[in-house]
């Protein structure tokens, strides 16, 4: 008799077989009644059933006899029936024998014969199997070894310990509805629509998926105005991000990756809200990730207000539940063009709570030593292609999503539609795509009209004119600065003095180099500068470790929310207001113009500031060129924002009136947040080191405009000084 010790699941499962073998053997149904029969477990936990046509040996001696017996028959090739046979038995039992399986371990006679005991080499051979499937990933492991481009821009936000998933945290199994072989690698897509250059969260999760031999999915967030026409958009990034996520469609289509739109649904959202009021729920967030069963979630570096705090609350969320959590969560910064806030020992220090941001000059010297091409010598990989997409796997996905998306009133989006209304819109509304992007810095590459910079700027051209493509997602910074040291490398060197000369005299050089001074200063260095500003006002209001985390707080997303086409626009006025000077909240009023028809009233309405229709002409060919270029130009910035200051009934009305223009006209504002913060910047010299430091709103100092009164001298006597630019030819 062997003794073979199982814990109490395993001999219940063991038990409920016999049971069945007994009870078809009752009923007559079962073949070879009186042959006796073994029930084995296999490597791959399943079960194998054997007829026994001897009985089982009793001695070690016996063994060794039969397997002389058995050996010398072999050899004499012959077909006694002495020769003991294993059989499968053909009896109707739901059990599917994996055969190969079993055959290729040891038998328990062989076993017997060299003093081992079949439970132990059983047992020995589970625990293996039953580890692996304990530990199928080691993270620790996983975000080691990284090419150091991809490492400094990347932030670990939860790793969870090694577990099986299979066991929950009330020691309840729960399978894997579509397999270990099939979870994914998940890239949520955010703010950076490209694919073919800078994307560094793609390439994370790609690298991961590598790793892991898993399958690369993305996800995109999408706002529910994208299934409508174009006229339903509420801003400019709305009506142009259609196209772009289209575009990507077709280039995720083509490789085989899987890449789901998710949108809100008009309907029932009030009723949601109502429901999420008396009871906690989970973080949506990681409900609807958490559903892909994936292995890593990959998304991208969140700088704007909003999605910080949804990445803030998730994480939270995460660790709060650790030991029910088996996918890691890590973010990658495709924004920034140097991510030199996470490089700089001392700009990370100034990013806790409670500590003054720095100045410009100060970031400049950090700056500077760790602005290099980091990225000219990593060659991004390639979209891995795997063929036609698997689309028996993508409806299971589908499927699983279903009940998620009704609890959290979602949907899918169908590109096909999507891709058919766009065929229908203008053609203008298409010029934002990252292949129309890559198409304009060839332009500009390749022809010079030999005009000043600015004036070309001014005009529409230049290269300020990527600034659109870059902060909607569809250029990376990078990319453009090395695309123009090439195009300068590759012009010809001139070799005899004669060549110098007439090269110095062409000033052939003079526009490329012009191109890349004024990229490295307002694309990379002050881009990053205000991104920095972003990232600290947005730290400033993190709680530090509460003892006691809101609950209802964490149930909640501000980016969900947001999906939906009639959900108030978001604001981030709390988060100006821990950067900008006390007396920019108030109720002062800047100016002394008053509205003539309704005293007390702002002098000009929301829709005649965005129709440019006010009296101040130069201020309506400003507007103008911020609808038709999708951006507002440095040197325009602040005759723009003062005369807001100046018009509105107060200078805290004209602070919102500043963001709401900036959100509704500019490109990239809703997810790239340099947009609003390279205005203050301007505006109230935030970071110059020749104002003198005073004392912000949250208690930290920071160098910016002492008072009003302060202000309003400094801005008038610079406006006055100032020629007024032809922005149009």
């Amino acid at each position: 008799m062997i003794n073979i010790s199982l814990d109490a699941t395993e001999a219940r499962r063991i038990s409920t077989q016999l049971e069945m073998l007994e009870q078809q053997r009752a009923q007559g149904n079962l073949p070879h009644e009186n042959t006796p029969l073994r029930l084995y477990r296999v490597r791959t936990g399943g079960f194998v059933r054997l007829l026994d046509q001897h009985a089982e040996p009793i001695s070690q001696s016996m063994v060794l006899e039969k397997s002389e017996e058995v050996e010398a028959a072999v050899a004499a090739n012959s077909e006694g029936d002495d020769i003991e046979k294993t059989q499968p038995c053909a009896a109707d039992v739901d059990v599917a024998p994996p055969w190969e399986a079993a055959l290729a371990v040891k038998t328990p006679q062989e076993l017997l014969s060299r003093n081992e005991r079949v439970s132990d080499w059983l047992g020995k051979q589970m625990q293996e199997i039953e580890s692996e499937a304990l530990n199928p990933v080691d993270h620790q492991m996983l975000y080691e070894g990284w090419p150091p481009q991809l490492e400094e821009r990347r932030k670990l936000l939860f790793v969870p310990r090694n577990f099986n998933r299979k066991e929950s945290v009330l020691g309840e199994k729960k399978e894997s509805v579509l397999g270990e072989k099939y979870r994914p690698v998940i890239y949520w897509m955010h703010n950076t629509l490209r694919v073919m250059q800078g994307n560094f969260g793609l390439e994370a999760a790609i690298l991961l998926s590598r790793r892991l031999a898993a399958p690369l999915v993305v996800v995109s967030l999408v706002p529910s105005s994208i299934i409508y026409p174009v006229c339903h958009s509420t801003t400019a990034s709305d009506a142009y991000a259609r196209f772009s996520l289209v575009e990507l469609y077709q280039q995720f289509a083509h490789a085989g990756v899987p890449f789901f739109g998710i949108t809100a649904k008009e309907d029932g959202m009030s009723a949601s809200s109502k429901e999420q009021s008396f009871a906690l729920q989970p973080n949506p967030l990681y409900e609807l990730l958490n559903t892909f069963e994936p292995h890593a979630v990959v998304t991208d570096a969140m700088f704007d207000s909003p999605s910080r705090n949804d990445l803030v609350r998730l994480t939270r969320y995460l660790e709060l539940n650790q030991s029910s959590c088996s996918w890691s969560f890590l973010s990658m910064d495709s924004t920034s063009c140097c991510p030199a806030y996470q490089l700089s020992m001392k700009l990370q220090s100034s990013l806790e709570r409670g500590a003054a941001f720095v100045s410009e000059e100060q970031f400049g010297v950090e700056y500077a030593s760790l602005a290099q091409e980091r990225h000219s010598s990593y060659v991004f990989c390639p979209l891995p292609r795997v063929g036609t997409e698997d689309i028996v796997l993508n409806q299971r996905r589908s499927e699983m999503l279903s009940s998620i998306f009704k609890r959290l009133h979602l949907e899918e989006v169908n590109w096909e539609i999507v891709k058919a209304e766009n065929s229908q819109s203008n053609t203008q509304m298409r010029r934002f795509t990252e292949g129309e992007g890559l198409q304009k810095l060839s332009q500009l590459l390749s022809d010079f009209d030999n005009q000043p910079a600015i004036q070309a700027e001014l005009r529409g051209g230049g290269v300020l004119s990527l600034l659109p493509f870059i902060r909607h997602g569809t250029l990376f910074v990078g990319y453009v600065l090395r695309r123009i040291s090439e195009a300068i490398v590759s012009r010809p060197t001139p070799t005899t003095p004669e060549e110098r000369k007439a090269l110095a005299m062409r000033r052939e050089f003079r526009p490329w180099q012009v191109m890349r001074s004024r990229a490295m200063n307002h694309l990379g260095k002050e881009r990053d500068y205000v991104l920095y500003l972003a990232l600290w006002a947005a730290a400033a209001g993190d709680p530090i470790d509460p003892p006691q985390p809101d609950m209802l707080l964490l149930s909640t997303s501000e980016i969900l929310a947001s999906l939906i086409m009639s959900a108030p626009r978001t604001s981030s006025l709390e988060t100006y207001q821990r950067l900008l000077p006390a007396w920019a909240f108030s109720a002062a009023r800047i100016g002394e113009v008053s509205h003539t028809e309704v005293p007390g009233a702002a002098l000009y309405d929301p829709y005649e500031l965005e129709s440019s229709r006010t009296k101040d002409l130069y201020w309506n060919e400003i507007q103008n060129f911020i609808v038709e270029q999708q951006y507002l130009h440095p040197m325009l910035i602040v005759y723009w924002a003062y005369r807001l200051l100046t018009w509105s009934v107060s200078s805290r009305s004209a602070i919102a009136t500043i963001e709401s223009l900036l959100s509704q006209c500019v490109l990239g504002s809703k997810t790239s947040p340099d947009a609003a913060f390279i205005v203050w910047k301007q505006l109230f010299r935030l970071g110059s080191s020749s104002i003198n430091p005073i004392s912000t709103t949250n208690g930290t100092t920071g160098p910016k405009l002492d008072d009003l009164s302060q202000f309003k001298h400094i801005l008038e006597g610079e406006l006055a000084s100032q020629p007024k630019l032809q922005i149009h030819p």
